[in-house]
């Protein structure tokens, strides 16, 4: 399977729920290093209520140059979402990172 259909799966899995199959489809292709794959694996993760698990996919996915993950790591830190003690500094260092990296939340993002 390409990685593009891999990934295509792996959102299906994720948009109905099946959280651990994602992690499982994509863990080969995440080991590798691939950005989209550690992003998506730090998703699955988050559903699952693993947030520390999470935290380090999309790291690593950061590190492999995902601004999307940097974007999700600003919403950890930032809301906790149950899952991480709220850290507002650690979120403005990850929302400042999306923003270099290139994400943009809308037409008005600063």
């Amino acid at each position: 399977m390409s990685t593009d259909a891999l990934l295509g799966e792996a959102i299906r899995l994720l948009s109905k729920g099946k959280y651990s199959a994602a992690e499982r489809l994509l863990a080969p292709v995440a080991v590798d290093g691939a950005a989209d794959a550690l992003c998506l694996v730090g998703t699955a993760l988050q559903c699952q209520g693993r947030g520390p698990d999470a935290a380090a996919a999309f790291r690593s996915a950061v590190a492999a140059g995902s601004s999307v993950a940097a974007n999700n790591l600003f919403t950890l830190f930032m809301m906790g979402c149950g899952l991480l003690p709220p850290h507002e500094d650690e979120a403005r260092r990850y929302a400042a990172l999306a923003r270099a990296m290139g994400f943009v939340h809308g037409p008005k993002t600063p």
